[in-house]
């Protein structure tokens, strides 16, 4: 189950929240009656961090007293750059002033949003994403992803931060993209978890990506979606791939050179079976190791999914040769690469081809990565001295393992089954579904534990030593508890030849 193993693009929302403030760019608001020279410059200055030269080049914006859209803005404006200059005693009385004025114009809101994020003020970004999703409904499902993900990412747990989740997932937020599919998918989450079917139920309908579905078809808290799940998947979850595939389609076909609209396209295309023709993206890809230095992260994960399908169908040499071009390409600022990096050695590992991997994981080790990804690596090492006979250097190694479970959690229990640590194993998954608030890791365990796999690259032992695993009574307990097998009839299939 590769999905359970490996650092997935969106699923970890995300996730990578760090990352998030570098894209957070937007066009500057330009109500009239503010110049925007001075805008420009202000833009300029505050998304580079030089936040004294934004003060200044706010500061000698001057507008007409009765536009309170200008006034609004500026105080607001003001207000974003002192609280990044940690001078709230300032910016108080200017968010203030802004919430005093009866504009209608969602400009302030989201410089009071950006200035919120951009301090790690996350109170003062609550207040306004609130104001606009009450007021400016459009203006909220428009924002830039980047600084949405990073306040998710900040915001406290509860329920008034999963209101504004979903409220924003009703709102259609992300549109047809991973970052919308997803937010749908954990606004579907968050609603049943409450007892609101029927708002779940007007959501299921948006939920696009196949392993969604599935995660909503084996967990039994979601049994009462179980036919509007069914009905979204169709037969071996062919309606709702079909959906993806078309969609994905539709962009490149308006913009055959976009990136992301590529790799788009070949992850729809690998995650729904359709291999050959994921496959046949590889012609979109750099051919030398010149041409992948200028690789950016989107080309990364086209290689990604173009390398797992070809392992899936067999290739695996092919798969870890254009996987080796682009991280062995001189591509500079390049710790993206550490998932395409991460991902080879998952496959070579899963293959039993420890040889190749293991001098592949310091290298790996030392790309700076979340925490999630460490432990990964963590546990790669364990595994690939235990195919090598070293059995001494992996019980090194479990200490530090043990300590940094709760960072990945599965594929920590994945290590130690490799490492024949039942006894462990089962201490570490029990222990982490006591603390699992959310049901994250419950996913994680209900999935691993199904009796067929769920994926198409079905050459591993991965099934084989978590049906071991559930074998023992306690876990056995916890997955009838917790889900079901996946019915035959929404098993994916591979479509076309392997």
């Amino acid at each position: 189950m590769r999905r359970l193993l490996t650092v997935l693009s969106l699923g970890t929302l995300g996730l990578m929240a760090t990352s998030a403030i570098g894209s957070i760019a937007q066009s500057a608001p330009t109500p009239e009656g503010v110049a925007d020279a001075a805008l420009a410059a202000y833009t300029h200055d505050f998304y580079g961090g030089r936040y004294e030269r934004a003060l200044t080049d706010i500061q000698n914006v001057k507008v007409d007293s009765d536009n309170t859209e200008a006034v609004a803005l500026l105080a607001a404006l003001r207000a974003s750059v002192l609280l990044c200059l940690k001078r709230n005693s300032e910016a108080e009385p200017l968010i203030a002033q802004v919430r005093k004025i009866d504009w209608q114009d969602p400009e302030p809101d989201k410089a009071l949003f950006l200035g919120g994020v951009f301090s790690d003020r996350i109170d003062v970004a609550a207040d306004a994403l609130n104001h606009m999703i009450a007021r400016y409904p459009d203006a909220a499902r428009d924002l830039n992803s980047g600084p949405v993900d990073y306040y998710f990412s900040k915001a406290p747990p509860g329920q008034a931060t999963d209101d504004q989740w979903i409220a924003l997932a009703k709102l259609g937020y992300g549109g047809d993209t991973e970052t919308g599919h997803y937010f749908t998918f954990k606004a579907v989450k968050l609603l049943a978890q409450r007892g609101d079917i029927a708002g779940a139920r007007s959501l299921i309908n948006y939920v696009a990506e196949p392993a969604q579905i599935e995660d909503l078809l084996v967990m039994k808290r979601f049994a009462a979606l179980w036919p509007d799940a069914a009905e979204v998947a169709g037969p071996h979850l062919s309606k709702i791939g079909n959906a993806l595939v078309q969609s994905a389609q539709r962009r490149v076909d308006q913009a055959p050179d976009n990136e992301y609209a590529l790799q788009n396209l070949a992850r729809a295309l690998q995650s729904t079976g359709r291999l050959d023709d994921a496959i046949a993206l590889k012609a979109k890809l750099p051919q030398t190791s010149a041409e992948m230095a200028k690789a950016d992260e989107q080309t990364g994960w086209l290689v990604d999914n173009v390398a797992e399908a070809m392992h899936a169908a067999g290739d695996w040499k092919g798969a870890d040769r254009l996987f080796e071009l682009l991280n062995d390409a001189p591509i500079p600022n390049e710790d993206w690469r550490v998932n395409m990096k991460i991902n080879r050695l998952g496959l070579l590992i899963e293959d039993g081809r420890f040889d190749r991997a293991l001098p592949l994981i310091e290298p790996t080790a030392q790309t700076d990565g979340s925490d999630y990804a460490k432990q990964v690596v963590r546990v790669f090492r364990y595994r690939t001295y235990v195919g090598l006979g070293r059995a001494g250097d992996a019980a090194a190694l479990l200490p530090e393992i043990l300590a940094n479970a709760k960072d990945a959690y599965a594929a920590t229990i994945d290590g130690l089954l490799c490492g024949a640590q039942f006894d462990t194993a089962e201490k570490v998954a029990l222990q982490a579904l006591a603390a699992d608030k959310d049901g994250t890791f419950a996913e994680d365990f209900v999935l691993g534990l199904q009796v067929a796999p769920l994926d198409f690259d079905t050459s591993s032992d991965f099934t084989k030593r978590w049906a071991e695993f559930r074998k023992r009574p306690a876990i056995a307990a916890a997955f009838d508890r917790l889900g079901r097998d996946m019915p035959a009839e929404f098993l994916p299939q591979i479509v076309g030849t392997k």
